[in-house]
């Protein structure tokens, strides 16, 4: 993780791809609710990408998880 790197809670609701998607996020590993069970997302900022992560990639960086609604307006 850097500091241009966000960890973004999705819990399964397409709404959060969604969002990012319309405010010019690319969604560069094609997730959906559907095919990406786990429940953070890493949000890119510098590149305005999304993508995927995982439960050993949390361990070892210990992020602070945001809701979406805390960072709209940073994003």
């Amino acid at each position: 993780m850097n500091n241009t790197q966000l960890v973004v809670r999705h819990n399964q609701n397409a709404e959060v791809f969604t969002w990012l998607e319309e405010h010019g996020y690319r969604n560069i590993q094609q997730l959906t609710v559907e095919n990406y069970k786990f429940p953070v997302i890493v949000v890119e900022t510098a590149s305005k990408t999304f993508f995927g992560t995982n439960t050993t990639c949390m361990a070892a960086s210990l992020p602070k998880v945001y809701e979406l609604d805390e960072i709209k307006s940073i994003l």
